[in-house]
């Protein structure tokens, strides 16, 4: 009888602890950011007429412009209050590339009212709530050869890094529900089975 009794709450702590593996695991505070460059103007126009064609910005002859768009997420399950933040999140290009105007461009939901400052390679969006699945982004208009890599930090309690979303999953890949709920299942019956094996 006592055996009984012993794999019985066995077999529930199984459960239990399946179950809060999963509220643990599913209970995730994370940022990423994602970003696409677009060549502008020269770049659309056909090579014979592209040598007569000459964009210029602030006395200067702009060679290589283009469009970098940067957008931040909340992809994780709980929300981002305001008093997270340690730092403002820092959105920041390499120091050589010339910036010729930044902005915000859009936000969900679209009352966010994005504030921010601008820097010499950026911008510095100031804290604000961002809940399960709120963005916003920002664009820039760049006059720059190489490949750009935007780089976005800030500190966040909980939150290690703001990481660079790299394809089209929000989630880092998680363990379903279902598997944590049979795994736990599982350990139980096998406990009671080797109870039940003991008493023959």
């Amino acid at each position: 009888m006592i055996y009984s009794v012993i794999g019985l709450v066995v077999s529930i702590l199984a459960l239990l602890v399946a179950y809060l593996g999963y509220r643990i695991q599913s209970k995730k505070k994370s940022l990423c950011y994602k970003f696409k460059i677009s060549p502008i103007l020269t770049y659309s126009v056909r090579d014979e007429h592209r040598s007569k064609l000459k964009l210029v910005y602030d006395g200067e002859e702009v060679k290589f412009p283009k469009t970098i768009d940067v957008e931040i997420k909340n992809n994780g399950q709980i929300p981002v209050s305001s008093t997270d933040f340690y730092s403002p999140i820092n959105v920041q290009l390499p120091n050589e590339c010339k910036i010729m105007g930044s902005s915000v461009v859009g936000s969900s939901p679209e009352n966010l009212d994005v504030a921010y400052t601008v820097l010499d390679n950026g911008l510095s969006f100031t804290s604000k709530l961002l809940n399960p699945g709120d963005w916003f982004s920002c664009r820039f208009t760049v006059d720059h050869e190489a490949n750009i890599s935007p780089k976005v930090h800030s500190r966040i309690t909980g939150v290690s890094r703001i990481k660079l979303q790299q394809d089209a999953a929000d989630q880092e890949p998680r363990v379903p529900s279902w598997v944590w709920l049979f795994a736990g299942t599982v350990l139980g019956a096998v406990v009671m089975f080797l109870i039940r094996l003991s008493e023959m």
